[in-house]
Formats: C-alpha cells, structure tokens, sequence
C-alpha cells in the first residue's frame, strides 16, 4: 500500500509527507481516516480515489493495452493506445490511477510517457519519434497491480529452458538468430468470458499469460504453463477443483480476438481428479495464453465403400 502511495504521490511529495506527518504527529496514533487527512493537508492533493481503492476495498487493479493504433505524423508517429482496467478481487473500477506508458521500437528504441487511468476504459493520445511496435504499461512496477512480469534480452545462441521467475512461465529456446527481446506477463485477473470463440465454453476467471517482445524472422521457441486447482484457493480450482476433463489451452493473437483452441499444444494431465498438470506450448507464438475447457471433436459422416479414398490435408503428423 505505502508503495503504491508513493507511486501516486511521486517520490518528492511521498517524502515530503510522510516526514512531516511522523514529526507532526509523534508519540500519537492515526487510524486510516486521519493518516488519509494528514497527507491531504501536508501534500494538498486529493487521496479519496487512492484510500477507496488501496485502503478502503480489497483487491487489485491491473492495466493492460486493449489496442494500439499508429500513424506517421512528419518525421514522428502519432500514437493511439485503448487501455483495459481489470479487477482481482476488487468491488470497483479504480480511479484516477497514475500510469507509466513505454513504447518500444523495432530496434528496441524506448519512449516514456505517463497517463491517468480510470474506469473500465482510458483513451490516450500522444506523439512518440519513432515507430512503435509495443507499448508496455507500468513497465517499472511503479504501482503494484495484480501482475507479474519477465523481461529479458536473449543473444544468438542463448539457450534458456527453465522457468521465468515471476511470470511462471516457461520458456526453451530453439532458435534465437538476433538479439531478441521477449516480455511475459502473467495477469492474475481473468479476461472477459464474452469473447469465447469456437469450440471454448469457458476460459479461467483468475489468470492469463501475455506473451511478447521483438522477435526476428525465424525465432523458434516453446512454452509450458502449470494448472494447479486441487484447493479452492488455487488459482485454477474454477476449472480444474472438481475434474481435468476437457482442459486445453486457448489462445488469441491480440486482446480484441476471440479465445480459440491452441492445437499446437500438449496436454499432460496425469489423474483427472488431482487438480495438477501442464501443457506443453510446442511452438510459442506472441499473444495471449489461458487455460480453458471446451470440445475440439469434429465429425464427419461415413464415406460410401464404393467411393474414392478419402483424402485428408494437411496431414497431422507432418
């Protein structure tokens, strides 16, 4: 909480304030009303919309980049970007967030600006001197939201094949040709159950993975991602607390897709009752990952015996 207070405030003020209130209130005792009317009046800024969210409600807040659009604009780029505000455990929409926005170009080129969210939906316009290809918010864990993060720059050749510390998530490297960026970010709140595509019925309530980065041409990796929903405060008991029947892995390449079945994925459930498993992302594309369950059988009728051979393209095994 005083971590995320001094991302609202800004480091001077936060100082300034919390100097002043502990000589001015020494050998005393505050309760959240009065420490929230002490800062007000030592800082003149206006707390309610930090006190509702962080003091006064449970839960978390998370910002994540609904769309960007892009647009030359003389020698500069003109940037629009539709910011989605998610809740964990949360009974309302923050408001008035402070916000961080990088934007990144091709050549890793980065540009820093600052926005305030609020709602379900924030629009923000700005100018950035490049071409940006991703935009990244609260890129320097200013606030502490309902996410965690891993961002690394892999070398030719690198290999890595365990799992990303915060984010958990993991990740083997088959072929890095160039220096290649790659960011996951592990939501722990879950997308909306609106945007269900063919064959999902149901995607997690809790969490989702966003992979993504600057991949050069002909980058190959894989992924593994663990359910784990034995206890009904696992973040997958939703799906998982009563039978792994059914589980998959879905997938979209951007926050306005649909969710859709990801096939190129292996599913290892071991018992269907434990809770426990993992599926094997065998090529890792950039997008969204979440766990789901749903049904990918598809059935077509039988072919006459009189009829010719029935010819079946691409073949699976290749």
């Amino acid at each position: 909480v005083l971590h995320n207070l001094r991302g609202y405030l800004g480091d001077t003020l936060f100082r300034q304030a919390m100097s002043g209130i502990q000589a001015d209130n020494a050998f005393t005792t505050l309760d959240a009303i009065g420490f929230k009317t002490a800062l007000e009046v030592s800082t003149g800024a206006d707390l309610d919309p930090f006190f509702d969210a962080w003091v006064f409600a449970p839960g978390f807040s998370v910002f994540t980049v609904q769309e960007m659009n892009t647009q030359p604009n003389g020698g500069a780029w003109d940037v629009d970007l539709a910011i989605r505000q998610l809740l964990r455990r949360a009974p309302n929409m923050h408001e008035q967030v402070p916000l961080d926005i990088t934007l990144i170009g091709a050549n890793n080129e980065r540009q820093e600006f600052q926005t305030t969210a609020t709602g379900a939906l924030t629009s923000w316009n700005g100018t950035c001197s490049f071409e940006p290809v991703l935009a990244v918010l609260n890129g320097h864990n200013r606030l502490n939201q309902a996410r965690m993060d891993d961002e690394r720059l892999l070398m030719p050749g690198q290999n890595l094949t365990g799992t990303l510390p915060y984010a958990d998530f993991r990740v083997y490297t088959d072929n890095i040709p160039d220096t290649t960026l790659i960011r996951v970010e592990h939501i722990w709140a879950g997308p909306y159950q609106t945007q269900l595509g063919w064959g999902v019925d149901q995607v997690s309530s809790t969490h989702y993975w966003t992979v993504d980065g600057l991949w050069p041409v002909d980058t190959r990796m894989r992924g593994r991602i663990y359910y784990h929903g034995a206890d009904t405060n696992d973040l997958d008991n939703d799906l998982v607390g009563v039978t792994e029947a059914d589980i998959m892995l879905a997938y979209r390449a951007k926050p306005t897709d649909n969710w859709e079945p990801y096939f190129d994925a292996t599913i290892s459930t071991g018992s269907l009752t434990n809770g426990t498993g993992y599926i094997q992302i065998d090529t890792l594309r950039q997008g969204e990952y979440a766990f789901a369950k749903g049904s990918t059988l598809a059935g077509v009728g039988g072919a006459d015996a009189a009829a010719n051979d029935l010819l079946l393209y691409p073949v699976p095994a290749s």
